[in-house]
Order: C-alpha cells, then structure tokens, then sequence
C-alpha cells in the first residue's frame, strides 16, 4: 500500500519547518507500507492533514472519507485527459493548531505521529471497506513511527 500526506495549512505555516516534518513522516510511511501491509482493497491511502489558526479554523472543514474501487474522471482545468482513481481511499483531518504551530521541530514530528495514529483509530471507513484489516494498519503504522523513535512505545494513543 502507498500513503500520500496532503497539507492544508493556515499563512502562518508559511516557509516553516513543519511542512519538513510532514514530507519526513511521507516518505517513511510510504516506503514502510509500501514493504510491510499489503491489501486487497487499497493501493492508495491518500491522507489530508488540515491544520488552520483559530482565526482561519471555521472556513475549512474536514470532508468526508472516499473510496473509489474503480473511477474514472475527467477534469476540466486538466492537461490530463483522463484520470483513473484505482482502490484509492482518501480522507481528511483536522489537526491541533495550537500543539503542532508551537512545537519544535523535534517535537513536531511526535505531534504530526499521534495525530495520524488518532485519525487512523477513530477514522469511520465506507461501507465498501467493511472487510479492510484496519487494525492492522493501526499496528504496522504504530511500530514503524516507534522504530524510528517518532513515538515512544510507553505511551498509547
């Protein structure tokens, strides 16, 4: 399985270092999913991490999460003609500004770690995704973020 991490960020993110830390917690997930859980239903697991000042936070909303075991779409504003989505899941969430805006970029990568954890564990699948070994992805996302010391093995979430 491969994750994307999209970002949805309020101005204040702008030239920081937290975009950094989430492109690090990309790539390492992607490249550890993409060895460590296989699975029938989803090649792509594309997650939206919306983090907005309170100043900014009622103008965006977390959408609902999307399954498409087999779409085809035709963009309009595209130079690709046709895109094909192939067991492609996609969700948002909303993360605290505070705790993530404050902390250093060490701490940052904790921060953006419990807060994929969170999402995955409360995240309300579609219908079609009834038999999606969840908790199995919960678990291997789990050991990859504490064997690269992301989190620590002591806390739970």
């Amino acid at each position: 399985m491969r994750i994307k991490i999209n970002t949805i960020f309020s101005r204040e993110f702008c030239d920081s270092y937290q975009y950094d830390v989430v492109r690090k917690i990309e790539k390492l997930l992607d490249e550890e999913l993409s060895h460590r859980f296989q699975s029938d239903l989803i090649e792509t697991f594309d997650i939206t991490v919306i983090c907005m000042s309170p100043a900014f936070c009622n103008f965006v909303k977390a959408k609902r999460p999307k399954y498409y075991a087999d779409k085809t779409l035709k963009p309009s504003n595209s130079i690709t003609p046709v895109v094909t989505l192939l067991k492609y899941f996609t969700a948002e969430f909303i993360m605290d500004f505070d705790a993530f805006y404050k902390a250093e970029e060490k701490e940052c990568f904790s921060v953006l770690g419990y807060a994929i954890l969170n999402f995955i564990e409360a995240l309300k699948y579609p219908a079609a995704l009834k038999k999606f070994e969840k908790e199995k992805l919960l678990q291997t996302v789990r050991d990859i973020l504490i064997e690269n010391s992301i989190i620590s093995v002591h806390d739970s979430i």
